[in-house]
């Protein structure tokens, strides 16, 4: 629309007017100060000038959608745009916007600096959403999500990504990282800050534990345990480079960077840290080393600069080998991950060892109290001595963990024996842990098979998509033999809560949780040949008939 630099470190105030039919209107970053006939059946919308912005989130829509609006604890207006059929159901959208903003200008404590927000809807889009400042635009199912319509599993993503856009008018948009190669400041951090603000604002279901363990921590760690990966912070040479680092380990992995730092520091620190860099830095650019020393400002006990570095200037992670020496010390090892080219030679600046945030649970207690570990091979003593011990709470640090044979099989009778012990996330890591070591040749498929059977007791939705996917994987690899035998093993394991969850009603009313259960269960019953899946399908095409 103008000539440009396409170039973060830029900012400019720009003053925009559009020319157009007169039967649509206008929308851009600024409010609209005034629509003036220009000839017949045109005119020309003008905005008010805006803050200094880079240009990439400068944003102008034409369209002649529908509003809904609501206002924020601060007095800003924010609108909802949509078809009328559509702006009927969009009300939830409409509502998790407003209460993010509130919940983020609080947190941050840092005011929204646009005089107004829109949502606009685009058929088509070829991105989830994008965060122009004062105007976010997203996918129609998103921006005019119908509980109806879409899916629970939709409807979890729609919260947490428009979460994700609010995010932005602080990070990226307020402050934005000086060039593509500290994406993580605006990429990362938001993916962390979306998940915090979903807790914040809904209490059916865990975000920051449960989601980001399942559907980002996860999905990161896959991505970074490959020869092939890159370090968090990589200078980009080219426009496919620059493209190339909107991938999972700027955003499922950098979110995790940024959870790990939070649960390290403390609640306290960490919003303080935001703070400061945000106040200090509006209508301005960064690089994650300006963050690092905020960050690094606020605790004097962690050396939070060297964590930091090793966990954004190098690729891949550690697997934590444990192994309990007695019941008071344990013996704890570091390795370089990778599912394949386990024996690969390339460069990393620190040879591929990391500093590794240590919390633990044992049969005696829980330890959320972090220890960093600087060496290689180190020995940890228990505060009170313990028959078994797991270590990283919550898959909270970016790590696997591995066990003897022996600590996987004390770990596999307390779950047996009462599998609450743990919580939900950490069976997530549990399962987690277990199959990438399978998926990476260090444990062999018998174990696992057997640990699996503690499934027939689990109620939780977490747990069953984890074992689900790698079920999924596992059974497409399998000769038909195989796949026969396997088939009969799944429906045993599924059996009870299969049968248990069938018997919940399908509206779209009940809780998220146990929709997502319900979903995932008929569908793998229905992959294994469970008659009771078929039987539940059956009856639901009668209903819809």
């Amino acid at each position: 629309a103008w000539p440009c630099y396409d170039d973060p470190r830029f900012k400019a105030s720009f003053k925009f007017f559009v020319d157009h039919e007169s039967q649509y209107y206008a929308l851009s970053n600024g409010e609209m100060e005034s629509r003036e006939p220009i000839r017949a059946g045109w005119v020309r919308t003008t905005f008010e000038r805006t803050p200094e912005m880079s240009t990439y989130i400068t944003a102008m829509i034409i369209t002649n959608y529908r509003e809904i609006k609501g206002v924020t604890q601060s007095g800003i207006p924010v609108k909802l745009y949509g078809s009328h059929e559509k702006l009927q159901s969009s009300r939830r959208i409409l509502d998790l916007t407003i209460k993010t903003m509130d919940f983020l200008e609080d947190y941050f404590g840092v005011e929204y600096a646009m005089t107004k927000l829109d949502v606009v809807p685009v058929r088509n889009f070829g991105v989830a959403a994008m965060e122009n400042w004062g105007l976010i635009t997203a996918r129609e199912d998103i921006a005019n999500f119908d509980p109806r319509v879409h899916s629970a599993q939709w409807e979890l993503q729609a919260r947490v990504i428009m979460a994700h856009e609010v995010a932005h008018m602080w990070f990226g948009d307020l402050v934005t990282p000086r060039w593509w190669d500290n994406i993580i400041l605006k990429e990362s951090t938001v993916s962390w800050f979306m998940v915090f603000a979903a807790d914040a604002i809904f209490d059916d279901f865990n975000f920051s534990d449960e989601y980001m363990v399942t559907y980002e921590l996860i999905r990161g760690m896959d991505k970074d345990s490959s020869v092939n990966s890159r370090p968090a912070i990589t200078n980009p040479n080219s426009q496919s480079e620059i493209m190339n680092m909107f991938d999972e380990i700027t955003y499922q992995r950098g979110g995790n960077l940024f959870r790990m730092i939070y649960h390290i520091i403390g609640a306290g620190p960490f919003r303080d840290a935001v703070h400061n860099y945000l106040l200090d830095n509006a209508f301005s650019t960064a690089e994650m080393a300006d963050m690092t020393q905020y960050l690094q400002d606020e605790t004097t006990e962690y050396d939070i600069t060297s964590l930091i570095e090793r966990f954004t200037l190098q690729k891949n992670f550690p697997v934590v080998h444990v192994k309990m020496l007695n019941r008071t010390h344990v013996l704890v090892t570091q390795e370089r991950f990778l599912f394949t080219n386990k024996e690969a030679v390339d460069d990393s600046p620190y040879n591929y060892t990391w500093h590794i945030p240590f919390t633990y649970t044992t049969d005696a207690e829980r330890v959320d109290k972090v220890t960093i570990l600087t060496e290689k091979e180190n020995i940890v003593k228990l505060s009170k001595p313990a028959t078994w011990i797991k270590v990283n709470n919550d898959f909270r640090m970016y790590y696997i963990t591995n066990y003897d044979l022996v600590g996987w099989k004390k770990l596999y009778h307390q779950l047996v024996d009462d599998h609450t012990v743990f919580t939900t996330t950490d069976r997530i890591q549990l399962l987690s842990d277990l199959l990438n070591l399978v998926t990476a040749d260090k444990l062999d498929i018998t174990f696992p098979l057997q640990f699996l059977t503690y499934m027939k007791k689990e109620t939780e939705f977490g747990p069953w998509k984890l074992a689900t996917e790698h079920w999924h994987q596992l059974i497409n690899r399998m000769s038909p033999a195989e796949k026969f035998a396997a088939k009969i093993y799944a429906r045993d394991l599924i059996d009870e809560a299969l049968k248990d969850v069938v018997q919940l009603n399908t509206s779209y009313n009940k809780p998220i949780k146990e929709r997502l259960l319900q979903y995932i269960l008929v569908d793998t019953g229905m992959a294994v040949d469970h008659p009771v899946a078929d039987e539940f399908i059956d009856k639901l095409g009668d209903i819809s008939r």
